[in-house]
């Protein structure tokens, strides 16, 4: 995890933990040197994955770039559905919902 994070946060200061109530599943939040944001996150769960829900104050219109160890990156909208609430849920443009097992990083809004 931390060879492939380190030169996404190589020059980014570090923001502080998001509270996540388990203690082996971490978010870390980081500001890049052109002031975008920064989150990396990561599973000491070897063989689990979870269902991460983040929520900003007010809905977030920009789109950034998710990228994943191993399977490189992707362009994603902030905006979901929180399916948990129900099957017919409306959509949410201050949610974004990925699940993890061991590293993921995304970053930079675009």
């Amino acid at each position: 995890m931390l060879k492939d994070l380190a030169p996404v946060i190589r020059d980014a200061s570090f923001i502080g933990r998001i509270e996540t109530g388990d203690p082996k599943i971490w978010i870390l939040r980081y500001k890049a040197a052109d002031g975008q944001c920064i989150i990396a996150s990561w599973s000491a769960y070897q063989d689990d994955d979870w269902a991460i829900t983040l929520k900003a104050n007010s809905e977030i219109n920009s789109k950034f770039i998710m990228s994943c160890p191993g399977e490189g990156q992707t362009e994603r909208n902030f905006g979901a559905r929180e399916w948990t609430s129900g099957k017919n849920a409306a959509f949410t443009g201050n949610l974004f919902c990925f699940s993890v097992r061991g590293s993921r990083t995304f970053s930079k809004e675009i």
